[in-house]
C-alpha cells in the first residue's frame, strides 16, 4: 500500500479544501476547521482509489500530514480502555455551513481540563503570539522559532493541544498578521523562523495572508521586515538605525554554499596558441621565448 505523498500540511489542506466535504459517518479529519471523511481526504491528496485502502490507513496517513483526526479503535478493543494522558477527546455537533462548532481533540484548558474549541484556542494563541513577537522586537536582531512560539503561546494562555504544531501555528500567525494590519504595526510575523533559522514556507503563507507578492528570496525579504520591527520597538537599536541581517545559521549556510560552488568551478587554464602548452604565471610561453 502506498503512503501519502510528501505534502506539507498547508499544501495538503489546500488540495483537500478544493472539494466540499462528504457526509461524515464514524470518523473524521480536521482540515482547516472543516471535518472531512478520512477516506475522502486521503483519496484527494494521494490519488489512490478508495478501494485500495481502509479508514484506519487513511487516518494514519492524515495524522502523518499533521492533521487532527478521530481515533480509530478496533472493534475488539474495550470501550473502557484509557485513551492516554490528558483530557478525553471529544467532538461536538458539526455544522459545515455556519460557524465552526467542533472541538479539536486534545485541545484543553490547563486550569480545569475543559475542552476548548479550536477557533477559540487560535484566537487566544494569536493574541498571546502578538505580545510575544512584540517583546521579541524590543531586542535588536532577536527572533523566535516556530517551536518556541508554539510553546510560549500554550504556556502563557493556559491552553494546550495534542495536535501537531505545523497543523495550527500558521493560523496563529494569520491572527497576528490581521492584528498588525489593524494597528498599523510593522510585520511582527517576520520575527518567527524555523529551527534552522530560515523563515521557510511559513513566511510565504504569512505574505499570502497579508495579500503581498512573494519575493524570490524569502529570507532577505524577512530581514528587511524584521528591521522595520526593530526600528519601531528595539531598545538597543544601533545609532545608525541598524541593517537588514540574516540569522547566523542562514549566513553560515549561504557562505558554505558559496564556497562549495566556487570550489566546484573548473580552473581556467591559458594555453600557448602555438605550442598548446600551459602558460606560466608570466603569461609567456617557455618554448616561444
Amino acid at each position: 500500500m502506498i503512503d501519502t505523498p510528501d505534502f506539507d500540511t498547508a499544501a495538503a489542506a489546500a488540495r483537500i479544501r478544493k472539494n466540499a466535504p462528504e457526509p461524515l459517518q464514524e470518523h473524521w479529519a480536521d482540515i482547516d476547521g472543516v471535518l472531512y471523511p478520512p477516506k475522502q481526504a486521503y483519496h484527494l491528496i494521494s490519488g489512490q482509489p478508495r478501494s485500495e485502502f481502509n479508514t484506519h490507513h487513511a487516518l494514519t496517513q492524515l495524522r502523518k500530514c499533521g492533521f487532527a483526526t478521530s481515533v480509530y479503535v478496533p472493534r475488539s478493543a474495550s470501550d473502557t480502555e484509557p485513551a492516554g494522558d490528558g483530557p478525553a477527546d471529544s467532538v461536538e455537533t458539526i455544522d459545515q455551513s455556519g460557524p465552526a462548532t467542533t472541538t479539536t481533540p486534545g485541545t484543553w484548558r490547563v486550569s480545569d481540563g475543559s475542552a476548548v474549541s479550536f477557533r477559540d484556542a487560535i484566537s487566544e494563541w494569536g493574541a498571546v503570539a502578538h505580545d510575544v513577537l512584540l517583546e521579541t522586537a524590543s531586542r535588536y536582531n532577536d527572533f523566535v522559532t516556530y517551536k518556541e512560539l508554539a510553546e510560549k503561546v500554550q504556556e502563557i494562555s493556559g491552553i494546550r493541544t495534542k495536535s501537531q504544531m505545523r497543523n495550527w501555528i500558521g493560523k496563529v500567525l494569520a491572527v497576528v498578521v490581521e492584528e498588525c494590519a489593524r494597528r498599523g504595526e510593522p510585520p511582527l510575523t517576520s520575527l518567527c523562523v524555523t529551527q534552522n533559522q530560515t523563515v521557510g514556507d511559513g513566511y510565504r503563507f504569512v505574505l499570502e495572508t497579508a495579500g503581498e507578492s512573494i519575493p524570490d528570496d524569502l529570507d532577505h525579504h524577512a530581514a528587511e521586515a524584521r528591521l522595520k520591527c526593530y526600528r519601531a520597538y528595539s531598545t538597543d537599536l544601533p545609532s545608525n538605525g541598524g541593517t537588514p541581517t540574516l540569522p547566523p545559521q542562514v549566513t553560515a549556510s549561504r557562505e558554505a554554499a558559496a564556497r562549495k560552488a566556487a570550489a566546484a568551478r573548473p580552473e581556467i587554464v591559458e594555453l600557448c596558441p602555438e605550442h598548446h602548452t600551459v602558460l606560466p604565471r608570466s603569461g609567456r610561453c617557455d618554448y616561444c621565448a
